[in-house]
């Protein structure tokens, strides 16, 4: 059984894993909002915008899969799948902020 403070560190893991993945992704839409808007956005960034999101995905769901087989605790479970769409999600924020 875990302790409270292990509780306590697991809570405030995914509760900071979801605030950058929504930082991340508000950056992400306003940038490519404001790039289709004066028509800068590319071919190449409007099929990233498509087929970026089913890869995140499946990774996300692949680790969390994971956890669930090794019985992991429930947080860890939903970080799992966070984690590595913040990551996708924040690698686009940086890509976006270089131009």
């Amino acid at each position: 059984m875990q302790t409270l403070l292990t509780w306590a560190e697991s809570w405030n893991r995914l509760s900071s894993a979801y605030v950058h993945l929504g930082l991340a992704t508000h950056e992400v839409i306003w940038r490519r909002s404001v790039k289709l808007a004066n028509g800068s956005l590319t071919p190449v960034e409007l099929t990233r915008m498509v087929f970026e999101k089913p890869s995140a995905f499946a990774k996300a769901a692949e680790r969390a899969a994971a956890a669930v087989a090794t019985r992991q605790d429930p947080l860890l479970v939903a970080e799992a799948l966070v984690q590595p769409i913040g990551a996708a999600a924040r690698k686009n924020a940086m890509r976006l902020r270089r131009g």
